[in-house]
């Protein structure tokens, strides 16, 4: 019932994120946490409420206002070369512009367009590094399993998980599942445990929490780390590169 209770909290939380709460929740102390118990179970609970993604633009539009802003026609603009280089800009074959806070793009899936938005375009995220050698082996499951740490967590986290999660969902079509990074008696007695020092030869994309933004590739894991927006400029970075828009 506990889990029901927060499980709804954090639905109902996603829609206000998402029509822009977020970013005035971005603005409250550095030091407020959320529940590292809530932040896990919001990894399962975004998998319900995004998936709206995958079956077109209606149910977007209806939750971001998407239809009070006229995307194609700022668009238009940036490939006119209309726009300041801080509205707007060309990146190799996409054009990025900036509008409601966010970074937008039209991304080709083949047999369908996405339109993606997250907080930092590619030129605000070139600087985030990317190290070591990813395994084949992270794509032969359906399920991505996502690491936390089961005892920390706030709002730079929150938007860094949800980034990822929703272009996880509507990107590559894959399953986030909340697992624990570490051992918790109190949250994680129902989660598996796993992180990049022991996959179990699953993939996992692991957040961690420190030093400089970076991406770091190690077999079937990918750590994502930062802090504050640091962490969230990795989480695009990693993004991006899922999109093939950077390399």
């Amino acid at each position: 019932m506990d889990e029901i209770k927060i499980g709804q909290a954090l639905e109902r939380q996603v829609d206000r994120e998402e029509q822009g709460e977020l970013k005035g929740a971005l603005k409250e102390s550095e030091g407020s946490r959320k529940d590292g118990k809530s932040i896990l179970i919001m990894v399962g609970i975004l998998v319900g409420v995004l998936v709206f993604s995958m079956g077109g633009f209606k149910a977007y539009d209806q939750l971001t206002g998407a239809a009070t802003i006229n995307i194609d026609e700022i668009h238009l603009k940036n490939i006119e070369g209309k726009l300041d280089p801080s509205e707007g800009y060309i990146y190799g074959q996409n054009s990025f512009i900036f509008a409601d806070g966010l970074w937008w793009t039209d991304i080709n899936r083949g047999d369908r367009w996405l339109k993606v938005r997250i907080h930092f375009g590619p030129r605000e995220v070139e600087e985030v590094k990317i190290e070591g050698y990813p395994d084949a082996a992270f794509n032969d499951r359906e399920e991505v399993y996502v690491a936390i740490d089961p005892v920390f967590g706030n709002k730079y986290l929150t938007l860094a998980l949800s980034e990822v999660n929703l272009n996880m969902v509507q990107g590559l079509m894959r399953k986030p599942v909340a697992v624990c990074s570490r051992e918790n008696e109190t949250v994680c007695v129902d989660r598996e445990i796993l992180n990049c020092e022991n996959t179990k030869g699953k993939p996992v994309i692991e957040f961690r929490w420190g030093g400089e933004p970076k991406i770091t590739l190690d077999g079937t894991c990918i750590l994502i780390s930062g802090e504050d927006m640091g962490i969230v400029k990795a989480a695009n970075r990693l993004i991006w590169q899922w999109y093939g828009v950077m390399r």
